[in-house]
């Protein structure tokens, strides 16, 4: 058995417009605590953020992440700022949700200004229609 560190490249790359992405991503819902939205224990900020730090230095440059994932007292996205920002350039935080339709409104905790204002800006997110297909067409794939 070997020891060697396996990193998010080695499981190949698709494309969103010219950027290569690496087929692991890393999926930010339960970064905020031990279970979905605000049902679970909040985690550790400090290990939420060596967390994310890691998967980028482990070659991750796909985040999932959505405006309400959120714990009690802290939101996925907010976590992935402070431990990321300024962002690598090739790492790419889909705001895919966002992106469904217009019926789509995730904005709980909008009483914090801070917490609005992240919605407000995520809203503004658009992936091309070529992105979504790419991406519905391999959530149909997996599914």
């Amino acid at each position: 058995m070997t020891s060697g560190t396996i990193t998010a490249d080695a499981a190949g790359t698709w494309t969103v417009g010219d950027l290569p992405v690496h087929r692991i991503g890393f999926g930010a819902m339960r970064l905020t605590g031990s279970a979905a939205f605000h049902l679970g224990t909040p985690t550790d900020r400090d290990r939420s953020i060596a967390v994310l730090r890691k998967a980028i230095d482990l070659g991750v440059n796909h985040i999932d992440t959505a405006a309400f994932y959120f714990s009690s007292l802290r939101s996925a996205n907010e976590l992935i700022n402070s431990a990321l920002s300024p962002y690598p350039d090739d790492l790419i935080r889909l705001a895919w949700i966002l992106s469904q339709g217009p019926h789509v409104l995730a904005i709980p905790g909008t009483g914090n200004p801070d917490h609005l204002i992240e919605n407000v800006a995520a809203g503004g997110l658009r992936l091309t229609d070529e992105e979504m297909q790419r991406l519905d067409g391999l959530r149909r794939k997996a599914g």
